[in-house]
């Protein structure tokens, strides 16, 4: 729960809160990477390479 947690505040820090909404939308709709590309305007890599470094500075490593 936390990690997702934690993806969804990287989401909302990087591309805003909005563009979290409209993931949640899309993400009801269509795969991953669709939603990923219509709502953030990136791709999944992206979004996971984002987490993961906030993520790293969460745990201070």
């Amino acid at each position: 729960y936390e990690g997702a947690w934690l993806a969804c505040r990287t989401a909302a820090a990087r591309w805003g809160d909005a563009a979290l909404v409209r993931l949640y939308e899309a993400a009801g709709r269509a795969d991953l990477a669709t939603a990923v590309a219509e709502a953030l305007g990136t791709d999944v890599p992206a979004l996971t390479r984002a987490w993961q470094s906030d993520l790293r500075a969460e745990l201070g490593e």
